[in-house]
């Protein structure tokens, strides 16, 4: 009779991810960090397209302002007119991601 991941704490969840045309099998935490990377790469990519056009013109070079979720950061610099976003963990004061436009 096989064991559940309920029934058996010691086993891990890994999750099978597809990123960059490869898949990878992750754990929960990595799970976490790639969508934290997934989603300050979406506002990189907002903020400096189109429609974030009107937030960079209102901000001064080099002002920043950070979005905060549950326990993720988004630290939002503009750099040469262009919006640079830093994904990191609350608690952490390292950056996991630099969404750097080119």
């Amino acid at each position: 009779m096989s064991r559940t991941r309920e029934e058996d704490p010691s086993v891990k969840q890994y999750v099978i991810r597809k990123v960059y045309g490869k898949y990878f099998l992750l754990d929960q935490q990595e799970e976490e960090d790639l969508v934290l990377i997934q989603m300050a790469r979406a506002y990189g990519k907002y903020l400096n397209g189109p429609m974030g056009e009107i937030v960079l013109r209102s901000m001064e070079e080099g002002e920043e302002f950070t979005l905060r979720f549950e326990d993720e950061l988004l630290k939002v610099t503009k750099h040469d007119g262009r919006a640079v976003v830093q994904a990191m963990k609350a608690d952490c004061r390292e950056s996991l991601f630099k969404y750097i436009p080119v």
